[in-house]
C-alpha cells in the first residue's frame, strides 16, 4: 500500500471513482468493489471483469472539431495538433537574404486610421445631403508588401496567396 499522500493520491487516479451510497445495498444485488456500483448478483463478476480492463486504460482526448471536419474537403486543412506539444505561435519566415520579415504594425495602423476617418467624412457628407462625388477619392491602400498573381493579376497577402495561386492556376477563365 502506498505511504506518502502523493502516492495515494497517484494510486487513486489509477482507479475508478466509487460511488458513495445513501444507504443499504438493495436484495439481489452486489457492490462493485472497483466503481462501487450495485448490479443484479448473477452480473456483478462480468461487470467487474469490464470495470477492470476500464480503469486501467487512459482515455483518448476527444477533438470535436476532427470529427466535425472528417469527411469534408475541409479535412485536408486541419491541423494535426498533439495534446502533448503545445502550439507554438507563428515565426516570420527568413527572407533570402537572411534577414527576417520586419511587421510595420505602426504604419498599418496608421493607414487604418486614415481609412476610418475617410468613411466618416464620406457617411456625415452623404447625410447632410452632398454628393459623394464633391469628396477627394479615399487614401490609397500601401499593398507593397502583398504578392501578385501570374494568372489574374490580383494582390494578395502571403498567406492567401500560397492559397489562391494554385487555384488559379487551373481557372480556364484566366488563361490569355
Amino acid at each position: 500500500m502506498p505511504s506518502t499522500p502523493a502516492a495515494k493520491a497517484a494510486a487513486a487516479k489509477k482507479t475508478a471513482p466509487v460511488v458513495k451510497r445513501s444507504g443499504p445495498i438493495p436484495p439481489g444485488m452486489s457492490e462493485c468493489k472497483i466503481c462501487g456500483r450495485c448490479f443484479a448478483t448473477d452480473r456483478i463478476e462480468k461487470h467487474e471483469t469490464i470495470c477492470k480492463k476500464t480503469t486501467n486504460r487512459k482515455r483518448k482526448v476527444f477533438d470535436p472539431t476532427k470529427m466535425r471536419m472528417q469527411g469534408t474537403e475541409a479535412e485536408p486543412y486541419l491541423r494535426r495538433v498533439s495534446a502533448k506539444v503545445p502550439v507554438k505561435a507563428p515565426v516570420v519566415a527568413p527572407k533570402a537574404d537572411g534577414s527576417q520579415k520586419k511587421s510595420d504594425w505602426r504604419k498599418k495602423h496608421e493607414e487604418f486610421i486614415k481609412t476610418i476617418r475617410a468613411a466618416k467624412e464620406y457617411q456625415a457628407h452623404v447625410a447632410r445631403g452632398g454628393n459623394p462625388a464633391d469628396l477627394p477619392p479615399p487614401p490609397p491602400s500601401d499593398t507593397s508588401d502583398y504578392v501578385q498573381c501570374p494568372y489574374c493579376n490580383r494582390k494578395f497577402s502571403e498567406a492567401a496567396a500560397e492559397r489562391h495561386i494554385p487555384k488559379c492556376k487551373n481557372i480556364k477563365s484566366n488563361k490569355r
